[in-house]
């Protein structure tokens, strides 16, 4: 997700990545992968955001 996602954003496209939805190895990958989103401009949410704006 990562790199497509930053690649996109580069290019204007606004996203928000739930991160929940990925299934990293270990909690430093989860961290260093939302850290590294939200300095490209990804907006990282969770599915507990999502479902109460639905």
């Amino acid at each position: 997700m990562q790199f497509p996602l930053s690649d996109a954003v580069l290019e204007g496209v606004d996203f928000h990545a739930v991160i929940d939805a990925s299934g990293p190895v270990s909690i430093f990958e989860r961290e260093a992968t939302i850290d590294t989103l939200a300095q490209a401009g990804v907006k990282v949410r969770n599915w507990w955001s999502v479902g109460a704006e639905l």
